[in-house]
């Protein structure tokens, strides 16, 4: 789920609100789609509304206001559904991992890995160019971290049953 800020002026506010409660959520969406092709509106109130806006934005994936946003929405569950029991976080930290490099087709010595030949924005941009590779580096990653619990769950159970 996105956010969206949708903002008017203080003078404008009561006809926007006016012009807002007399459109339906189809009419906008229709109105929204016919902007996405490029195609001509010919409803006034829409006109009307777009000329009375002063600011449309969103929260950009990683930005601070998009982790605010989230820690709200995060609260708001905790709210409805009560407390979790679990939590759980994955982070790849592709980002600082010389095998995500590896994985992006970098050829660098894993074992012997200095961050001197490659700065954190040479990272970066080498991983922004290689979306997929990065991916499979965080698959494979979670892969063996369930692969290694599942086992390590399993040894202790076998221990367990050797013990009875």
């Amino acid at each position: 789920m996105s956010k969206t800020n949708v903002q008017a002026s203080y003078s404008t506010w009561p006809a926007t609100r006016e012009l807002l409660e007399s459109l339906t959520p189809e009419e906008i969406i229709e109105a929204a789609n016919k902007a996405q092709q490029y195609q001509p509106n010919d409803d006034h109130r829409i006109k009307e509304l777009l000329k009375m806006l002063s600011r449309i934005g969103s929260t950009a994936a990683g930005s601070d206001e998009k982790k605010s946003y989230m820690l709200a929405q995060l609260k708001s569950s905790m709210v409805y559904y009560g407390c979790p029991i679990l939590y759980l976080t994955i982070n790849p930290a592709e980002r600082y991992s010389p095998l995500s490099l590896f994985y992006a087709g970098e050829k660098i010595d894993v074992k012997n890995f200095s961050t001197e030949f490659h700065t954190y924005s040479d990272r970066l941009k080498c991983m922004l160019n290689n979306p997929l590779p990065v991916v499979e580096y965080f698959h494979d990653r979670l892969k063996r971290c369930i692969y290694t619990r599942r086992k390590v769950t399993q040894a202790k159970i076998a221990d367990q049953h050797r013990n009875i």
